[in-house]
């Protein structure tokens, strides 16, 4: 059966293929001309589109837009670029433990810890896993390459004893 001409091909929206209807595939040219049928699933494999249901598995991406969606675990390689130019170059995450001595009243002591990768101008969130006392509060900085900075201040109107504490860290770095 000779093949048809792709203007005699019936056209159809996107949306109105099911899963259950076959895509005809043709190859024309060359040795061994034939046409072939694939189902929508098969020949959409791996391929974005507006609201699909898609599961790349450990598929690598270059580029990708899409005005909604939900990823449950992304890795990038390079780079994550938002819309106005912002990059995010790396991110690093790190737990890090802080042992505090004891504070007089209205004094500060400045502590700090490693996280490897860290460097001036990044941003820093940084939280501690437990409350601090009443009257106690926590600045952090990036304040050299690889070394985060914690003060404390005793606002408190008495001696604060001192204490360890973890604190989580998220460090950005803009390109």
């Amino acid at each position: 059966m000779p093949n048809p001409e792709v203007s005699d091909l019936p056209s159809m929206d996107a949306s109105e293929v099911s899963d259950d209807i076959l895509i005809p595939v043709y190859k024309t040219g060359g040795v061994g001309d034939r046409s072939k049928g694939c189902s929508r699933e098969d020949f959409l494999k791996d391929v974005a589109r507006d609201d699909g249901d898609h599961d790349f598995n450990a598929s690598e991406i270059q580029t990708l837009s899409a005005t909604t969606g939900t990823v449950n675990q992304l890795t990038v390689l390079t780079s994550l670029v938002f819309s106005g130019a912002a990059t995010v170059g790396s991110v690093l995450i790190g737990n890090l433990s802080i042992t505090v001595p004891s504070i007089a009243a209205g004094s500060g002591n400045v502590q700090t810890a490693t996280l490897t990768g860290a460097e001036t101008g990044d941003f820093l969130f940084a939280s501690l896993t437990s409350e601090l006392p009443d009257g106690i509060t926590m600045q952090a900085w990036i304040s050299g390459a690889n070394t985060v900075s914690f003060k404390f201040h005793n606002n408190s109107g008495s001696s604060y004893i001192g204490g360890s504490f973890t604190a989580n860290t998220l460090i950005i770095r803009a390109t």
